[in-house]
C-alpha cells in the first residue's frame, strides 16, 4: 500500500450487516480505513463530524434512503464535494438516473466484483484529489495576485511621492531662471520652456497615479446630497471659456425635473470634467459637445451594476469629434491606454483619465460605457443609482 492509500478514509453506508462486513473486510485488506454506518442518520452524523475521502452508499434503506442521504450531503458545504458512489441492487435505468441527479459520481450494481469496486473507488479518489489540488492552486494564485496588486499599489505610491520633491526642485529652478530674465540665448529660453512643459506632464502623471492608487486601494468616498442639474451646470460652466476659444458649441441638457443625488461632489465633478476634457480635446474647431442628464432604464451586465436596478440617472457626454475605432473601444478604460492614431496621439495626456473615471463611477455603485464611430464622434454614458426617495 502507498502512503496515500493508507490515509484514505471510506464511509460505507448499508443497513445489511453482512454487506458491511464484506466491504469492511475487502477494503481493509487494500489498506483503506473504513467507517461503517448501518443507517442514513448515522452516516450523516459521521460525515459531518469528520469528512471522509469517499462514500459508498446503499439506496434501499429504512427510514432515510440513499437518495435523501446524498441530497443532504450535497446540501452541506462541509460534505458537498465528497464523491459519493451508489452501491445498490436496484439496477433499473431510472434508479441510476436519480442517483446522478442527486449528486452521485458513480453507480455500482449488486452483486459486485471486488476488482471493479476497487477500480471505481481509486478512480474517484484520484479525481477528488486532483480537484482538491486545483482548488488549492487557484486559492494560492488568488492570494498571490492580491499580494502583487498590494505591492504594486504600494510601489506606485512610494515612487510617486518620492518623485514629487526632485520634480519641485526642477520646476522651481527652471521657473526662477525664466522669471529673472537671465536667459538671452533663444535656445536657452526654449530649453527652459521644454523643461517646464515636461515637468508639468510628469506632475500630471504623478497626480493621476496617486489618485488611481488611492481609489483602487479602497479609499472611501464622502457622499453628500447635491442637485444633479447644479452639478451638470457647474461642470459645463468650467469649460465655457475653452469651448469659446476653440469655437466649439457646448450645450447642456438638464433634467426636466431636478433630482437630488448622494455622491462625492468632488469625485463626480472629476468624472464629468474628465469626460468633457476629452470631448474638447478630441473635437475639432467648430464642433459640438453635449452634456446631458436623463432618467433611463438601461441594460447593463449585472457584474458591472450591483447597485443599479430599474431606472438610473444617466449623465452623458457626446461629441462629433475624431471618434474611436471599434477594435479599440474595449481597451479605452485600461491604464495608460491611448487610442493608436495620429490625431489622438498628438494630444497630450497620461492615459489614466478614463481609468480614474471608471474607478470613481464604480465606487458609487455605477457603470460607465462608451460608444463611438471614427469620424462621427463619441458618446460616454455614466449610470448612477437613484436614491429610493427619488424613485418614481
Amino acid at each position: 500500500m502507498t502512503q496515500q492509500e493508507e490515509r484514505e478514509d471510506i464511509l460505507v453506508v448499508d443497513d445489511t450487516p453482512a454487506n458491511l462486513d464484506l466491504l469492511l473486510s475487502l477494503l481493509s485488506k487494500r489498506g483503506y480505513r473504513i467507517r461503517p454506518a448501518p443507517s442514513g442518520e448515522i452516516a450523516l452524523r459521521s460525515a459531518f463530524a469528520k469528512q471522509p475521502n469517499i462514500i459508498l452508499l446503499d439506496i434501499n434503506m429504512p427510514g432515510m434512503d440513499g437518495y435523501e442521504v446524498c441530497e443532504r450531503l450535497k446540501a452541506d458545504e462541509r460534505t458537498a464535494d465528497i464523491p459519493v458512489i451508489f452501491l445498490s441492487a436496484m439496477d433499473e435505468v431510472i434508479d441510476k438516473v436519480r442517483a446522478f441527479e442527486v449528486g452521485a459520481v458513480d453507480y455500482i450494481g449488486k452483486p459486485f466484483h471486488v476488482d471493479e469496486v476497487i477500480a471505481r473507488i481509486e478512480t474517484q479518489l484520484t479525481l477528488y484529489q486532483q480537484r482538491q489540488e486545483i482548488e488549492t492552486l487557484r486559492e494560492q494564485e488568488r492570494r498571490n495576485f492580491e499580494e502583487m496588486n498590494r505591492l504594486k499599489d504600494q510601489y506606485v505610491q512610494m515612487v510617486s511621492h518620492d518623485l514629487k520633491s526632485p520634480l519641485s526642485v526642477v520646476v522651481g529652478h527652471a521657473s526662477l531662471l525664466k522669471r529673472r530674465g537671465a536667459l538671452t540665448d533663444p535656445y536657452d529660453v526654449e530649453a527652459v520652456d521644454s523643461i517646464l512643459a515636461a515637468s508639468e506632464r510628469m506632475r500630471r502623471l504623478i497626480r493621476d497615479l496617486l489618485d488611481l492608487a488611492r481609489i483602487e486601494s479602497g479609499a472611501g468616498i464622502e457622499r453628500e446630497k447635491i442637485s444633479a442639474n447644479d452639478l451638470l451646470q457647474a461642470c459645463a460652466f468650467a469649460f465655457g471659456y475653452e469651448a469659446e476659444t476653440k469655437r466649439i458649441t457646448l450645450d447642456v441638457s438638464p433634467l426636466p425635473d431636478d433630482l437630488t443625488i448622494e455622491v462625492d461632489h468632488d469625485r463626480m465633478v472629476q468624472v464629468l470634467n474628465n469626460l468633457l476634457s476629452n470631448a474638447m480635446k478630441y473635437t475639432e474647431e467648430g464642433g459640438h459637445v453635449l452634456l446631458k442628464a436623463d432618467i433611463e432604464a438601461v441594460d447593463v451586465p449585472e457584474t458591472d451594476m450591483s447597485e443599479l436596478q430599474g431606472e438610473v440617472l444617466q449623465f452623458s457626454v457626446e461629441d462629433n469629434g475624431y471618434g474611436i475605432p471599434q477594435e479599440e473601444l474595449p481597451h479605452i478604460f485600461d491604464r495608460f491606454y491611448r487610442v493608436n492614431n495620429a490625431k489622438h496621439q498628438g494630444e497630450s495626456g497620461t492615459g489614466l483619465g478614463l481609468s480614474i473615471t471608471k474607478a470613481i463611477v464604480e465606487q458609487h455603485g455605477g457603470h460607465i460605457q462608451a460608444k463611438s464611430l471614427p469620424g462621427q464622434g463619441t458618446q460616454f454614458f455614466v449610470h448612477l443609482p437613484i436614491p429610493r426617495q427619488n424613485m418614481r
